[in-house]
């Protein structure tokens, strides 16, 4: 059953038992699309079961896997208890992601509601058609890669009974029927009518499915030996292939012949670079699942205090044992420049470790985990949320030297780096290769990308692309004891959802697979007046009512112009209370009908504004943007900037709150932020010195965060929880959702030395 459809806001809330296709049918008269049923390969499935086996998604390349695609639901636990996850904020993390780590997780709790992200739809046409070898699928990869337009989705279906030849299906935009029939027709492919696609029976048990991820570059070659296994064990098993993504994904029909095939392979590919699949890290996983569920069974939550038996001089001295010494210090200075990040709260820690391998981390954490040494990691200190404030001292892990761009990777679209990359970095060198990595927070000339994924960091492109969580394919994760696993997004998508802005508390990233996008062929910039920042507020929901999406959408209010203005020399009306930065990107054609679109929206309203006029002028508007923090540094010592989240229809209330809020403490309150979805960052500008006035800072903050909850909202769009928001986070998540976290921090660091006193737990 479809519950309802939020046109503003674009969720789905569904019954999780509703068939793909009688959604695909609710949807057709609608203006949205829930993209994964953009294709025949799902059809007969329910909502629940893409999340429960864990199938890929057919449009990956563009949209990541099915687990993106969930923002919330209510599940009913199998302790009988229920868990209410029932957000419609779009894009957005606190802590944990409990969403997608019970969608995944059926022995723990089944969904009775689910909420998806959903988008504008787009004119589509399926082609279905039969490839005769494995030349035909080459050529047609080489076609499909020349298109500017890229396919929704492209997969393969190969069983037994087709002799070996492909069932293919691909979905592009309606504009490219024409010359994608002609290439077709070219490479000598005879299309199929729609009644002649092949329906699967996907197994009730997950398990019997086997998802192989390989590099594109020898795609061909080795799904040709994984078939050539097939054959030789006489497997009655089918095959999907994602070419796009470098994916096969085996359907058995038992576990028997799931077992000698995967005998088989372990043998050949064991050493192979190209196959991510561990069979340690999985058996690890499987492990660590299982203790969550036990942890709640018993709720046996009892962790030990920090009784370390060792002084710290010792400690150290065991430490030079393990790693070099030159990668250590206590010197008081050192110690001091490790003790805080751009919030204002400072602690010492009691020895900095200088980072450089994975292996050194492992041994670090092996002996902290040996004598109750607390560890709080680091990259460049960026933090909003004090999540790198080493509250109880021990060690500052700092992963800043970690900074290699191990591979970049043009044919895969993949970027595999160490945390200690800078973001810009990342960007930069993919936009080279006409390539893009989207996830663009403010501070990206500086911080890092383990920080971004352990905050699960947003920016101003997150309306349209997303945030740094759907970019995340694999990451190398060193645990409390030392202990590494690598989780995907193909095996354990519910479990790399979890690590991704758990804010270093359930393990350290030593290595991160970032999944890039093409890069835009065009852009434009539009700088739009308001004389009312409602107003301003109000016109962002009118613009997506136009089924536009932006790839970016700023609100800046009259506090934050009058602090840059000068500051970047750009002239603006006296009269101009609000600002909206929109940009548009996409193919030329796509981004000339947007910009007429917006012009004649723009000019039937009324509205001022400014058309950038080229790639200085563009500049020189996100100058504007970008300079609104560090110029807070002119009217106050203190800054603290939040950003509690609204559903988009709710902002016009938020902004009217927080001005409230501002007149009722007398405090100066900047208001601006990632408007697309939500993601508001009041900033109060106080001084830390004046007890009396930070009094009422924080209760104008608790009360910032019950208005954003009360409006369907959360406590943290892209900064993460730390220790600033620690305190209201039992505002939003009920008891036994809390309860859920502090089993999962339990089983990942049962002796809580991984970034204490930070999200959900207070104690020790």
């Amino acid at each position: 059953m479809l519950l309802e459809i939020d046109n503003i806001n674009q969720v789905l809330v569904v019954d999780p038992n509703i068939l793909i296709k009688d959604l695909n049918k609710k949807l057709s008269e609608e203006a949205l699309v829930f993209l994964p049923t953009l294709n025949q390969l799902y059809l007969q499935l329910r909502v629940v079961d893409l999340f429960h086996l864990k199938l890929p998604n057919p449009s990956h390349h563009l949209y990541g896997t099915i687990f993106n695609f969930a923002l919330g639901a209510t599940f009913e636990t199998n302790f009988g208890g229920e868990i209410n996850l029932d957000k419609k904020v779009l894009k957005c993390a606190s802590g944990y992601d409990f969403t997608r780590f019970l969608l995944g997780f059926k022995d723990l709790a089944f969904p009775k509601k689910i909420i998806l992200r959903i988008h504008p739809k787009k004119e589509k046409i399926d082609f279905n058609f039969f490839l005769e070898d494995i030349t035909q699928l080459v050529n047609l990869c080489s076609t499909l890669k020349k298109l500017k337009y890229e396919p929704f989705s492209f997969y393969l279906i190969r069983k037994k009974e087709f002799f070996g030849k492909f069932i293919a299906s691909i979905v592009v935009e309606k504009k490219l029927e024409k010359y994608l029939k002609n290439q077709l027709n070219f490479l000598n492919i005879d299309i199929l009518e729609s009644n002649e696609i092949f329906n699967l029976d996907f197994p009730n048990e997950e398990g019997l499915i086997k998802k192989i991820k390989l590099n594109k570059t020898d795609f061909v070659s080795k799904t040709t030996q994984i078939e050539n296994i097939v054959k030789d064990l006489n497997i009655n098993c089918y095959e999907i292939l994602f070419p796009l993504i470098g994916l096969c994904c085996l359907i058995f029909k038992n576990i028997n012949d799931l077992k000698a095939f995967e005998r088989v392979l372990l043998q050949k590919f064991q050493k192979d670079k190209t196959y991510y699949y561990d069979l340690n890290s999985n058996y690890k996983i499987d492990l660590l699942k299982k203790n969550i569920l036990n942890t709640l069974e018993k709720n046996n939550l009892s962790f030990s205090d920090f009784k370390s038996q060792i002084s710290y001089s010792d400690f150290k001295r065991e430490l030079e044992k393990v790693i070099d010494k030159k990668y250590i210090t206590d010197n008081l200075e050192d110690l001091y420049l490790y003790s805080y990040d751009a919030t204002f709260k400072s602690s010492l820690p009691d020895v900095v470790v200088f980072a450089k391998s994975t292996e050194q981390i492992s041994r670090v954490l092996n002996l902290a985990f040996k004598h109750y040494i607390p560890v709080t990691c680091r990259g460049a200190g960026s933090n909003l949320s004090g999540g790198s404030v080493p509250l109880k001292g021990g060690i500052s892990l700092v992963l800043t030297q970690m900074n290699r761009i191990i591979e970049l990777d043009l044919e895969n679209y993949l970027a595999v780096v160490e945390p200690g990359v800078v973001t810009k970095d990342l960007a930069d060198l993919a936009s080279k290769s006409d390539l893009f990595y989207p996830p663009d927070p403010a501070s990206s000339a500086w911080c890092t990308l383990g920080g971004n994924v352990s905050e699960c960091a947003g920016g101003p492109m997150c309306f349209k692309y997303g945030v740094t969580r759907d970019y995340v394919e694999f990451i190398e994760v060193v645990l409390s004891d030392g202990s590494i696993i690598n989780v995907d997004a193909f095996q354990n998508p519910e479990i790399l959802s979890l690590f991704i802005g758990s804010e270093g508390t359930l393990g350290i990233f030593t290595k991160v697979g970032l999944r890039l996008l093409r890069k835009p062929e065009a852009r434009e910039l539009f700088l739009i007046n308001f004389k009312d920042l409602e107003d301003a507020a109000a016109c962002i929901n009118d613009i997506i009512s136009l089924g536009i999406v932006p790839k970016t959408f700023e609100i800046m209010d009259r506090t934050a112009i009058d602090i840059v203005k000068e500051y970047v020399f750009f002239d603006l009306s006296i009269d101009t209370n609000a600002l909206l930065i929109l940009e548009v990107d996409g193919t030329q054609k796509e981004v000339e009908s947007l910009v007429s679109t917006l012009k004649n929206f723009l000019t039937l309203r009324g509205l001022d504004f400014i058309l950038a006029k080229n790639s200085f002028e563009m500049n020189k508007i996100w100058d504007l943007r970008k300079a609104i923090s560090p110029a807070c540094g002119k009217i106050a010592p203190t800054k603290i900037s939040e950003d509690a989240t609204v559903p988009r229809s709710k902002i016009v209330e938020m902004i009217r709150g927080i001005n409230s809020i501002a007149k009722k403490y007398s405090l100066k309150i900047i208001i601006f932020g990632h408007a697309g979805d939500g993601n508001l960052h009041p900033n109060i500008l106080t001084d830390k010195r004046n007890k009396e006035e930070m009094k009422r800072v924080q209760d104008a903050i608790g009360e910032i965060f019950e208005l954003a909850l009360k409006l369907g909202g959360t406590l943290s769009g892209e900064h993460g929880i730390g220790y600033m928001k620690a305190p209201y986070i039992e505002l939003e998540f009920d008891k036994s959702t809390i309860e859920l976290a502090k089993a999962i921090k339990f089983v990942f660091d049962p002796k809580n030395i991984l970034n204490p006193k930070k999200i959900f737990l207070q104690k020790p």
